[in-house]
């Protein structure tokens, strides 16, 4: 796995979402994972050097947002995302000044 400014194929990384999650409280509705796209990745050979507790969570979970709802398929996330400083320059550039 590349890092985010590596990798042009990954928008965000969020790290607040978990398979188990699937309810949006904000809406009050259900917000099923994508469960059929998701691909878990294992950080294993990375956290090692740094980590050596529980290796039950040592990785993350890639998957495709178009395919999702609610939670899942926030465009832009303030609550726990990291994103690449062009993309969000790119993104700013195309809003208008009262939608900032």
């Amino acid at each position: 796995l590349r890092s985010p400014s590596l990798n042009s194929v990954v928008f965000n990384f969020s790290s607040r979402l978990h398979p188990g999650i699937s309810w949006t409280q904000t809406r009050d509705v259900a917000s099923p994972p994508p469960r059929d796209t998701m691909k878990y990745h294992s950080l294993t050979q990375y956290l090692s050097k740094v980590y050596k507790g529980d290796k039950a969570h040592d990785g993350i979970y890639l998957y495709k947002r178009n395919y999702c709802t609610g939670d899942w398929s926030y465009n832009f996330d303030l609550s726990g995302g990291v994103y690449r400083y062009n993309d969000v320059l790119t993104l700013l550039s195309h809003m208008t000044e009262e939608d900032k």
